[in-house]
């Protein structure tokens, strides 16, 4: 489940240590919450993709963006802040994960 954001976190600029502990962190929140954290990761890899004119590379980027739902990120993440308003630890993963890259 947590692939990509395991191998977003082996080539983050996130110390090794700090790495473990988000890892950790990531792993022991609510399930729904970390699929969107990788969910959300994979989405901030396609929207640093630029197809350059290729119509090839601009569908698959569209594809892909659409399989994520990458254009409901915003309102996924106000829905579990609001459902985990009360859990700090979620709310906090969130946060420092809102950059997150898978590779």
């Amino acid at each position: 489940m947590l692939f990509l954001t395991l191998l977003a976190l082996e080539t983050s600029s996130v110390s090794p240590r700090g790495q473990t502990e988000l890892q950790a962190r990531i792993e022991h929140a609510p399930r729904e919450v970390a699929k969107f954290v990788e969910r959300r990761a994979a989405c901030n890899h396609w929207d640093g993709e630029v197809g350059s004119g290729y119509l090839d590379r601009e569908k698959q980027i569209q594809t892909e963006r659409a399989k994520l739902r990458c254009n409901a990120i915003d309102a996924d993440v106000t829905t579990l802040r609001k459902k985990y308003r009360k859990d700090s630890a979620v709310l906090k993963l969130l946060d420092d994960t809102q950059d997150l890259q898978p590779w």
